[in-house]
């Protein structure tokens, strides 16, 4: 798994991807893979924190 800040920066990435594709069905799956390495981001935050207190 990556780290929350590696999910956090293939979010932005592919944000600028949507940004600048010029089809709005490429865009929506851009902004949907840009979801998914979010929601990604998170679950690492939590494992993180739930490893910080129990090791």
């Amino acid at each position: 798994m990556r780290t929350a800040s590696e999910c956090r920066a293939m979010a932005a990435w592919m944000d600028g991807l949507a940004a600048r594709d010029s089809s709005l069905r490429l865009r929506a799956e851009w902004v949907g893979m840009a979801a998914y390495w979010r929601d990604l981001a998170h679950q690492a935050d939590w494992q993180d924190r739930y490893t910080a207190r129990h090791p």
